[in-house]
């Protein structure tokens, strides 16, 4: 989308997270991006509130947004009053022209946006990422209140992470948009070389994750195709177990232990089929990159696994056994699959809030 539409925008960003500066580049990586790209469209004028980190107070600029940081430092209790004050003054100083008030995520940050929206008659926009819309969360009750005031919209980043809120917290959502990934980070690769591993799982060996689950799959694999060979790159507490368990079913399969992101993404180049077995996920960018990387993805229903010929989203251990198993007996092509990137997700952002403000 042109500038042109979303002419003389002002967009307040409430976040409890962003980078100390141009080179810290390990905060909410995702949301940085998001952010420069809404920023670089003609029109679009952004300001960013940090309510926990940066862990100090003061205003400072990134990529020439200004940015206020309230210093929480996730403090608790009585102390985290004081972060809502900073922001308070922050807000009446600095945040009465905005046209948008977008919070993340639906806690602290989603409740201000949806206030402040309302106090200064600027639409409200908060969206949801995964965790927050787990049983438990606080904010539930408040932020239903607010979801069904005319400001209010609400955004999810997976059909996964809609069907959570409504029955966890009983929130309607207004719009799905996934995030996009940077391609700037992303290394070539050859569709034609070798993939010397059948079968790759990437993340955190915690249980969220069900690495348990990835290697019964494997064993049903390994019933009709005796020559599997697989892999999960990154280390964890589960890792001594799962090599146990790797012995018991006399699988081929290496633990890599903690790996860079580069080596991560080098494997995925050299693999064929990528199998996401996680109980929890609120999008998972890894099921978008394996896709990017050529690989074919076979995920259990949770987070955001694009729709393509190379997608197989299965609701057991037998159905993603069975996937596998007639990926890697038929014919394979290992192209990259176009997905989602970064500044199409900053496009649909600014077309869902004009489209929103109409």
């Amino acid at each position: 989308m042109d500038g042109h539409c979303m002419k003389s925008t002002d967009i307040l960003i409430i976040t409890p997270g962003f980078p100390k500066d141009e080179d810290d580049a390990n905060c909410i990586p995702s949301l940085q991006l998001l952010v420069q790209e809404m920023s670089e469209v003609e029109g679009v004028n952004i300001q960013v509130i940090s309510t926990q980190y940066p862990f100090r107070f003061g205003t400072y600029y990134w990529h020439g947004i200004p940015v206020l940081a309230c210093g929480g430092a996730n403090r608790r209790y009585h102390q985290k009053l004081f972060t809502y004050l900073k922001a308070l003054w922050f807000l009446l100083r600095f945040g009465r022209k905005a046209t948008v008030v977008q919070g993340f995520w639906l806690y602290e940050c989603g409740f201000l946006a949806a206030f402040w929206g309302w106090l200064i008659g600027a639409l409200s926009v908060v969206t949801v990422q995964g965790q927050d819309s787990k049983p438990g969360n606080g904010y539930f009750g408040v932020m239903r209140w607010w979801s069904k005031r005319k400001h209010m919209r609400v955004v999810s980043i997976s059909e996964f992470g809609k069907r959570q809120l409504l029955e966890n917290g009983g929130i309607q959502t207004d719009a799905i948009l996934p995030t996009g990934i940077d391609f700037r980070n992303m290394p070539s690769f050859n569709a034609l070389s070798l993939r010397k591993w059948d079968v790759m799982g990437a993340g955190s060996l915690v249980p969220v994750k069900n690495y348990f689950e990835f290697l019964e799959v494997l064993a049903l694999v390994q019933k009709t195709i005796p020559s599997l060979k697989a892999c999960i790159a990154g280390g964890g507490p589960q890792q001594p177990e799962l090599q146990k368990r790797i012995d018991e079913l006399e699988l081929d399969c290496e633990l890599t232990g903690e790996i860079p992101r580069a080596e991560v993404l080098k494997r995925m180049g050299e693999t064929k089929i990528f199998l996401h077995t996680s109980v929890w996920e609120g999008q998972g960018f890894v099921l978008m990159e394996c896709l990017a990387m050529g690989m074919y993805g076979v995920a259990s229903p949770v987070g955001w696994l694009p729709p393509s010929q190379k997608s197989f989203v299965c609701p057991d251990r037998q159905t993603r056994a069975d996937a596998v198993i007639r990926i890697l007996t038929s014919p394979q092509n290992f192209d990259a699959v176009p997905v989602l990137t970064m500044k199409e997700t900053a496009a649909n952002y600014l077309q869902f809030y004009r489209k929103s403000l109409s």
